[in-house]
């Protein structure tokens, strides 16, 4: 199996007219001059290759006037602008008005916005609004606001932690929502809170993100003292055919509301890295140690590590963040040493014999949890902490005997602690990368760090940016993201670890939309079989995760032997993949699986039986559905029979 490396792409700035391209090898951005230089279009190379946006993004005020009276900053040329480079990365900055689109210019306001485009697919928002005089009939502020194209088919809000179901986790997606291309009313999103992120996205094709800058407290009682009147609106815009997505400070027809002085709002819009060509499967990634053998023989043997490499493995993760055996014995997160001599002797072995191997290890670290026993925490832990309420003490994240970690923050002196202790594994031991655990920005009130209300996904992502620089090009960033995408995140991964959750019924549809995600960075499932597992339990696993081009995460033998097929690893020759439920392929039967790979010069179908029976049934590929189009058939189609539990392959020469 091939390995996978990410680098950064730098942005070049060129200029036609009135718009500013933002270009590099993977992605654009253009904006407008002639509209108040608000972003245009933002392209996807390797995705469609076409604007993903169907209007200019926007800040609008609504003033109550028997309705909104919108004012907007895209109804007017930009007063000026400037092009230059803050941190070696091309900026611009435009001075804007707020017109109505009968060309009425709302008095005594004015907007500064700047954004900074970085080598990793985003661009940095700021927006600075002055109101030199009062406004009281202000019912509707829009900022950052933009419609898109109405194939992205999945919406995915990582809402407010006032909205989450867990108040002591972190702000996740609590439901990947399919899109109905305004066919249903399905299609909308409502909420009286803002989110931290909305991502919209066509499953295997490209998407946009849009994520709130970590100072939320600036999006907090914007016009009003009240909670509850901010709005996220999200939904399919008939006259536009497009998708709307409003993210509102304020949105309330109600009295009482004014505003007056300056205003900063700060955000990141991020494309996907799409790949020319399919990411290759990679195996298995797992942990390292055999726990079934007890403490004395958890570590791996020489020939266990010759076996991953004949199996095709090129990347396992060091994992002892808990204390399995009961005996102390464990890397306790932010400490060093890890273990005693002994162990520390043993580790060094393993390295040595996987390095030589080709095999890279990559420690376990969370981005966010801090060990009692580590040095530090008494002086600093409290001033450090995440806390979800103002006066609270810090949350602990408790493991069957022990505890993980206490949740910390970003924002505060954590970030330098825990890229201090990186640095120093890396600096002191063979390791070829790094495991991030909670890798997700977290919200947080703690007054010591930022005022009032804020989280840590800017901060999140400098320290990966860090850790890519840190490991070099050909080191590995491997990340644990259940629940929480984040395109630039991915856009640096080496590989993408999710599903860390109970499964249902193990079918082809069993999976969220985020392992056959958008082509950035391969992909990987957590093995959460526990007491179902089975050998025909394993295999209707690895035959579903590998529809939605997955590995499983596991070293098991049974694992190990699925991935060696040669077919297997030749994948990367196809342009395009389509998983289950996407609409793009289909079999006569719930219990047959298939996917479909293809480029110019051929298809390839796969087809799995998870049943215990023989099944025959008719498949089918909508052509026309497929991007591309390089088939010219307007379907593909056929019979196919399979054993229990049986793949099959088959090539279509286009």
């Amino acid at each position: 199996m091939s390995r996978f490396h990410s680098v950064p792409s730098p942005y070049t700035v060129s200029r036609a007219g009135d718009l500013l391209h933002f270009t590099n090898e993977y992605t654009s951005w253009t904006h407008d001059l002639s509209q108040g230089g608000e972003l245009v279009a933002a392209v996807v190379k390797y995705g469609s290759g076409e604007n993903i946006l169907r209007a200019p993004q926007r800040l609008s005020l609504g003033l109550m006037e028997a309705g909104y009276h919108q004012y907007a900053t895209c109804n007017a040329r930009a007063r000026k602008f400037i092009l230059d480079e803050e941190g070696g990365h091309p900026r611009l900055r435009v001075w804007q008005i707020l017109q109505d689109e009968q060309g009425q210019v709302l008095p005594e306001v004015e907007v500064e916005h700047s954004v900074t485009y970085y080598p990793w697919g985003y661009g940095k928002h700021h927006v600075r609004l002055l109101v030199n005089k009062k406004i009281d009939t202000i019912g509707q502020c829009q900022v950052g606001s933009f419609y898109c194209t109405p194939d992205f088919d999945i919406l995915a809000v990582r809402e407010a932690l006032v909205l989450q179901g867990n108040r002591c986790g972190v702000n996740s997606v609590q439901r990947w929502q399919p899109l109905l291309h305004g066919k249903a009313r399905g299609d909308t999103y409502l909420s009286a809170y803002l989110p931290a992120s909305v991502l919209l996205f066509s499953r295997g094709m490209e998407g946009i993100e849009l994520a709130l800058g970590d100072d939320l407290h600036t999006w907090d009682n914007f016009g009003t003292r009240f909670a509850g009147r901010q709005q996220t609106y999200i939904n399919f815009n008939s006259g536009k055919k497009a998708y709307e997505v409003r993210i509102c400070p304020l949105d309330c027809y109600h009295a009482g509301q004014s505003i007056e002085g300056e205003y900063n709002f700060n955000f990141r819009m991020t494309l996907p890295f799409v790949r020319p060509n399919i990411t290759p499967l990679r195996p298995c990634a797992s942990g390292i140690f055999y726990h079934h053998r007890g403490f004395e023989g958890r570590w791996p043997t020489r020939e266990e590590v010759a076996a991953w490499q004949q199996a095709g493995v090129t990347l396992m993760r060091l994992h002892n963040d808990g204390d399995s055996f009961d005996n102390g014995i464990f890397w306790r997160d932010a400490a060093y040493p890890p273990y005693p001599p002994a162990e520390m002797a043993k580790m060094e072995e393993f390295l040595a014999q996987a390095n030589a191997a080709g095999i890279a290890v990559a420690p376990y670290f969370s981005c966010k949890e801090y060990h009692p026993e580590a040095a530090g925490f008494a002086e600093h832990s409290q001033e450090w902490a995440r806390l979800v309420d103002a006066g609270d003490t810090m949350i602990f994240n408790y493991y069957r005997n022990g505890v993980f970690g206490a949740q910390m923050c970003l924002q505060s002196g954590w970030m330098q602690k825990r890229k201090d202790t990186i640095d120093e594994v890396l600096r002191k031991h063979a390791f070829r990368g790094v495991y991030y655990d909670w890798c997700t920005g977290s919200e947080c009130v703690h007054d010591a760090h930022a005022k009032v209300r804020h989280w840590d996904n800017d901060k999140l992502l400098e320290l990966l940016e860090w850790s890519h620089q840190r490991v070099g090009e050909a080191g590995e960033v491997y990340l644990h993201l259940t629940g929480t995408p984040n395109l630039a995140a991915e856009n640096l991964a080496s590989l993408v670890l999710t599903e860390e959750s109970g499964y249902g019924l193990i079918t082809p549809l069993m999976f969220t939309p985020h392992v056959h995600f958008v082509n950035n960075a391969p992909r990987q499932i957590c093995n959460m079989l526990g007491t179902v597992a089975n050998p025909d339990n394993n295999r209707r696993l690895m035959l579903c995760a590998l529809l939605h081009h997955a590995t499983i995460s596991t070293k098991e033998q049974q694992f190990l032997d699925f991935y060696r097929e040669p077919w297997m690893q030749n994948l990367s020759q196809y342009r395009r993949h389509t998983a289950p439920g996407e609409g793009k392929c289909q079999t006569g039967d719930e219990n047959v699986g298939m996917a479909l790979y293809w480029n110019e010069q051929q298809a390839l179908a796969v087809f799995v039986n998870i049943s215990s029976e023989t099944v025959s049934t008719d498949w089918q590929a909508a052509a026309g559905k497929l991007p591309d189009n390089a088939i010219p058939q307007q379907s593909l189609e056929g019979k196919i029979t399979l054993k229990p539990l049986e793949l099959q392959t088959k090539v279509i020469k286009l």
